[in-house]
């Protein structure tokens, strides 16, 4: 049985991830402010200080896991129960866990995200599950996941610069600001790796922030806001301020509608919803806005895209490459209304894209579409260069075998070919096979093959491979000619700013990325 996450009424509220993984944290206010602890006992109350005061995790104690394969993901129970009966009946301890649910605002049902994972066995160790998996399963169907036991606990200790007030609290604290004008300064990186000595920048906050230990160790900051503030945040960093009004507006409907589907599935072991990294969407605090952005959100407020009766899952990427993407080559399953398409004013793309030969001649081409900085239709921002529409990559052998190790930990040994096994109707790769001497593997979805074959990240999953070859018929270097940055799915922000300069509208922008969809006012 489905279940409801949410029950809105009025404006939605995200738990947002704000800061995550350092030992301390420093701030300070612009404005009275009190802090209650884990039983919302006050301890601080009506604080002015125009000191900077830290927050530093004196004591952890880890959260405790269980560790299990995910085999398969499906969206429906009947589908989920047929999957876990077979399993089971090949003798493996299978079952199934519901993520996700229902979103509803003012009684109406917005969302269902309801899915179902293919869970196999219970480890004590993420190395003990992946070694079951590998021996009974093909590595490239299987993904190690916990499931969290015991939360974890940890004792702070805040206090000022000067060291003149203090306090320690247990478990977890919260900051919450006597004035809606007021405001939180919280120096943090834009990094999530714990590093202490990462650059950092002040970032502004209007709301209660909540302190506690992460999972794996370092504080974990969240703040409650509501959806119209987050997107201001998002649109700033997605875009920003140069961009023209139309674009902006069509990002707004976009991100406000993907936030929403993404709650309850991306974070459902966390205490938030959403991150403030690109696996949700980016947001670094708030700042003085450019009245674009303010106002693309506000003349499309509480505008969302739906499909079916429920809100559209509104992708976006930063450049197609001339042809947008199936929602299939991404973890999650399928949607019916993201197709990928032709990105110009008229389809002129009449060959496959999945035909190898076709692709060489695309990467290498130049379509008369709107992301293309070097064609007609060339009215882009300075910001947009021809790099993202065409690209090329060149490694060692050498180079490339290292990568690979480092990426996938397998030893192929000498690196002798990469093989095309699927790819998308964009040209995007979905499976590629890998030969080595000591080994051949194959690696799936474009996330994992633009991790798994360069140094950082190809700039997209379609691309060609050009080998250099020796006189004893070993290839000394491999050439990636590409086209596209990013997954390619959904809305291309490079075309439609292009169409926005050319005098579209953002519901004509809308229309063109997202078919089938339909605009709707919900509050």
């Amino acid at each position: 049985m489905e279940r409801i996450i949410y029950e809105f009424q009025g404006e939605p509220s995200i738990r947002l991830k704000i800061a995550k993984g350092k030992n301390q944290l420093d701030f300070y206010t612009l404005g009275e402010f009190s802090i209650i602890d884990d039983q919302d006992q006050i301890v601080m109350q009506k604080i002015s200080s125009d000191r900077r005061w830290r927050i530093k995790l004196e004591a952890y104690e880890p959260a405790q896991f269980a560790y299990a394969l995910k085999i398969n993901i499906k969206r429906t129970l009947k589908e989920a129960e047929q999957t876990v009966q077979g399993l089971i009946q090949r003798g493996y301890d299978a079952r199934l866990q519901m993520v996700g649910g229902l979103i509803r605002l003012n009684g109406e049902i917005l969302s269902n995200n309801t899915h179902y994972r293919i869970l196999v066995g219970q480890f004590n160790t993420a190395a003990d599950a992946f070694s079951y998996g590998l021996n009974c399963f093909n590595s490239n169907d299987i993904e190690v996941v916990h499931e969290k036991i015991r939360e974890p606990r940890g004792t702070f200790e805040i206090f000022d610069s000067e060291y003149e007030q203090s306090v320690k609290i247990n478990n977890e604290l919260t900051i919450i600001l006597s004035g809606t004008e007021n405001e939180i300064i919280l120096w943090d990186s834009h990094d999530d790796n714990g590093d202490n000595n990462a650059p950092l920048t002040p970032k502004y906050y209007q709301w209660p922030i909540r302190f506690c230990a992460g999972d794996c160790g370092g504080i974990l900051a969240i703040c409650n806001i509501t959806l119209e503030k987050y997107l201001q945040g998002v649109l700033n960093v997605e875009m920003g301020q140069d961009y023209p009004l139309e674009v902006l507006k069509s990002q707004a409907v976009a991100s406000r509608s993907l936030a929403l589907t993404k709650i309850g599935q991306c974070h459902h072991e966390e205490p938030y919803d959403l991150c403030n990294r690109n696996h949700c969407q980016q947001f670094h605090g708030l700042s003085d806005y450019a009245p674009n952005i303010k106002k693309a959100i506000q003349e499309t407020r509480g505008e969302f895209l739906f499909y079916n009766r429920s809100v559209y899952e509104t992708r976006y990427s930063i450049h197609c490459g001339g042809h947008t993407e199936s929602e299939f080559i991404m973890e999650n399953g399928s949607a019916p209304y993201l197709h990928g398409i032709w990105d110009g004013p008229k389809q002129k793309q009449t060959k496959s894209l999945t035909d190898e030969k076709t692709v060489a001649q695309w990467v290498t081409s130049e379509p008369h579409v709107y992301c293309n900085p070097n064609g007609k239709l060339n009215l882009h921002p300075e910001n947009f260069t021809s790099s993202q529409f065409r690209w090329e990559v060149t490694y060692s052998r050498y180079e490339l075998e290292e990568i690979i190790y480092k990426k996938t930990g397998e030893d192929i040994g000498t690196l002798f070919d990469i093989l095309p096994v699927k790819r998308g109707n964009s040209g995007r790769l979905i499976e590629v096979e890998i030969l080595g001497s000591r080994k051949n593997i194959r690696i799936k979805r474009e996330h994992n093959i633009r991790h798994a074959l360069s140094e950082r990240w190809l700039n997209s999953s379609c691309f060609v491979i050009e080998i250099d070859v020796g006189s004893d018929g070993i290839p000394l270097n491999f050439s990636f000619i590409g086209a596209g940055t990013g997954h390619g799915v959904g809305l291309c922000q490079t075309g439609a700013t292009v169409m926005a300069l050319k005098g579209e509208s953002y519901k004509k922008i809308l229309g063109h990325y997202y078919r089938r969809g339909k605009l709707r006012k919900i509050y």
